[in-house]
This record gives C-alpha cells, sequence and structure tokens, in this order.
C-alpha cells in the first residue's frame, strides 16, 4: 500500500512542470527553515541567571562593632583634626624653644672659651713682666768686692768661702722655662645611637578580616591559572597572632590574584602584596603568602557560574541540520544503462534551466549553513564559562608564611 502511495506520488511530481516543483520545493524549504528558527533559535533571549540564595554569614573572630552614624563620624573626624592642630602647635613650640635653648648655650660656651683664653693670656703676661723688672734689678745693683775697694796686684788672691759660693749662686737668676699655656681640649662625646626599632613580624597562621574592593569574573580555563585576574581588598581587623596577640594593620590594602574552578562554582584567591603607611608617613610594603577564606568557612569564594556555551552551540546545531536539507534538496544525476543494440551514437542529456536553479540555490543554502555551523562551533570553543564575585563582600585572609613589614 505504501509502495503504491509512493509510487503514486512521485508520478504526480514527475508529471507537474519544472517551475511549479521549484515553486514548492523553495516553499517546503522556506518551511523547514521557520519551524527550526520557531523551535531552535530564539532571538534576544539573555541567559537565565539563577541567584543563589544568600548565604548565613557567621562571624568568627570578633563581635561586630555596632553601626557608626554620619553625625559620629563627622564629629569624630572633627575631634581627630582639632587634635592633630594642638599636636602641630605643641610640636613647633617645643622646636623652637630648643632651637634657642641649644643657640643659648652655644654663645656660652664660646663666651667662656674667650674668657678663660684671655685670662690665661693676661697671667702669663704679668708673669712675664715680673721677671723681666727683677732682671732689670740684678743688673744695675753694683757686684760688692773685698772691703769695699778693688783689689791690687799685690794683694793675694782670695779663695772663695762657703757662704760667698752660696750668696753667688743664689744671686744667679734661675734659667727661664717654658711655660705652656691653654685649655685642655674638650673631648667630644658622641650620643650613643639608639637602638633600631625592629620591624613587625607577623607569623604564620595570622588572619585577619578584609572587604573586596572591585568584583571580578574568574574565568575557569586552563589557561586562567598561568594568568589569574587580580583584585584588591581593604582590611578592616586587626590581625590576630598566635597566643592571643594582636598587631594593627587596619585600612591597610592587600593585593590578590585568582581563577574560578568549575566543579565547585568557586574562585580560588592569593595573597600578592601588603601595603601600609605608619603615622610617621613611613611606607611599608612586603610580599604576603596567603589564601583566601570566604563568608561560609570555606577555602575561596563561592559566585555565579555564567556560561553562554548553550546558545552557540543551538546555533552550529541548527545550521548543520539546515545543511543537511540543503544537500538532500540538491538534483542529482541518475546514471542509465542502454542494452539494446548499439547503432554508434553516444547519448547525452543537458540540464534544464529549472534544474540548475534548483541545484545553484540547495548547494548555496548548503555551503552558507555549513560556514555557519563552524562559525558558532568556533565561537563556543573561545567563550569559556566564569564565576562572578560581587564587590563589597566580606573575606578572611589567612597567611601560610610568616612575612615582616618593611
Amino acid at each position: 500500500m505504501s509502495a503504491g502511495i509512493s509510487e503514486k506520488l512521485k508520478e504526480k511530481w514527475l508529471s507537474l512542470k519544472p517551475p511549479a516543483r521549484a515553486a514548492i520545493a523553495i516553499g517546503l524549504l522556506l518551511v523547514v527553515l521557520f519551524l527550526i528558527s520557531k523551535f531552535f533559535i530564539r532571538p534576544g533571549e539573555a541567559p537565565v541567571r539563577v541567584r543563589n540564595a544568600p548565604t548565613a554569614s557567621n562571624s568568627l573572630l570578633l563581635p561586630k562593632p555596632k553601626d557608626v552614624t554620619n553625625e559620629q563620624l563627622v564629629g569624630m573626624v572633627n575631634r581627630l583634626q582639632s587634635d592633630i592642630g594642638t599636636m602641630k602647635d605643641k610640636t613647633e613650640s617645643m622646636q623652637k624653644s630648643f632651637a634657642s635653648a641649644m643657640e643659648a648655650k652655644d654663645k656660652e660656651l664660646a663666651a667662656s672659651k674667650t674668657s678663660s683664653a684671655s685670662a690665661d693670656l693676661t697671667k702669663e703676661v704679668m708673669d712675664l713682666r715680673s721677671e723681666v723688672a727683677a732682671l732689670k734689678a740684678k743688673e744695675d745693683k753694683p757686684t760688692p768686692s773685698a772691703k769695699g775697694k778693688s783689689p791690687d796686684l799685690d794683694d793675694p788672691l782670695q779663695l772663695p768661702s762657703a757662704d760667698s759660693t752660696g750668696e753667688k749662686q743664689a744671686a744667679e737668676p734661675a734659667a727661664p722655662r717654658i711655660r705652656v699655656t691653654g685649655t685642655p681640649s674638650a673631648q667630644i662625646k658622641e650620643p650613643a645611637k639608639a637602638a633600631a626599632k625592629p620591624n613587625p613580624y607577623l607569623p604564620a597562621t595570622s588572619f585577619f578580616e578584609a572587604m573586596l574592593m572591585n568584583g571580578m569574573d574568574a574565568p575557569t580555563s586552563s589557561a586562567a591559572q598561568k594568568n589569574p585576574t587580580p583584585a584588591m581588598l581593604r582590611i578592616k581587623t586587626e590581625a590576630i597572632l598566635p597566643n592571643k596577640y594582636r598587631y594593627d594593620i587596619r585600612e591597610c590594602f592587600a593585593l590578590v590574584s585568582g581563577y574560578g574552578v568549575l566543579s565547585s562554582e568557586r574562585a580560588q584567591l592569593r595573597t600578592e602584596t601588603l601595603s601600609c603607611v605608619t603615622e610617621g608617613g613611613k611606607v611599608l610594603e612586603s610580599r604576603v603568602d596567603g589564601y583566601i577564606v570566604g563568608e561560609d568557612g570555606r577555602v575561596g569564594m563561592r559566585g555565579r557560574l555564567v556560561s553562554k556555551q548553550g546558545q552557540l552551540i543551538a546555533k552550529s546545531l541548527a545550521a548543520g541540520v539546515l545543511s543537511g536539507f540543503s544537500q538532500a534538496l540538491t538534483p542529482t544525476a541518475i546514471p542509465r544503462l542502454e542494452i539494446g543494440g548499439g547503432s554508434g551514437s553516444i547519448q547525452t542529456q543537458t540540464a534544464g534551466l529549472d534544474t540548475i536553479a534548483e541545484t545553484g540555490v540547495a548547494k548555496g543554502f548548503s555551503t552558507a549553513a555549513n560556514s555557519a555551523s563552524k562559525f558558532f562551533l568556533d565561537m563556543a570553543k573561545e567563550m569559556t564559562p566564569v564565576v562572578e564575585i560581587d564587590a563589597g563582600r566580606k573575606v578572611t585572609i589567612v597567611l601560610t608564611k610568616g612575612v615582616e613589614l618593611k
């Protein structure tokens, strides 16, 4: 029965004129394209993003402080500014008093040096004058001779006695001696250098809370692990060290980088650099080794997995189906075998205009659909899923290696 219906349909199809057959084929092709576009291709349809229910965040570190209003913040800022101004005034007055004291001390030291030098010089001049006057007095005094007159040639030679020898020795002036005057050079004592203050050190397993300043789309491809996506954190609490010790690193900044994991739908982040500025203006910047813990207490941050490969794969599939229909509708030449007596002549068959038109349309659709299928497939390979992480989320940084802030 089915064979008879197919034979009738075939005879009916062959009995139609070529323009009618071409019109029917084009109409069927358009209907098929419309049905494919209706069921498979949906333009303008955005990917549906399913938002996860907000996870319960438990603070495992410290009790949260109460909210501070804007008026309280303004009051605190004004009070801090007034305190800073007062400290600046006190510092300037102390510097001025110290400078004046140093200047007075320098003047006093110079005056004492000058007075001591002049006093030594005056004393030395007075001593020299007294010595010169004594020498002149001894030179002017006449030398006494025996019995008050000069001896004659016939007088016997008188031997010197002990008294005369002592008087003579006493009369001889003492040989001048070299006197060394001057103040002893003051030994300048260099002030002892103050012991260098050690740099702060954060040991391994120290942890502190921070806030994510910018969001990120962490790709899940293998190439993203070699080139991770960066992000910045703002530290909001003190660093908690082992044995209940703490160190204040609030308002410091930390750089992190990471990539997405497709299986767990989380972004794995690692710390890179920690930078701080002290109250004295000293800059501290060190490389930090650590990892990030999310609000749920697990390593990494949970995010939304977004993938647009499904649409492109559907478009590539639709283009492939269209290419197959076009190839099926392309007219093909059927070989014919002649068994009768040969007449020595060769018969040839030339395609008509209707056959040429059908072949061109079908092959054109087939080639275009095949190219579109390859194009959509290549785009699907290039587009990898990403894990979306929003800004403003709170995380915990845990150090895996000690770091010295310097």
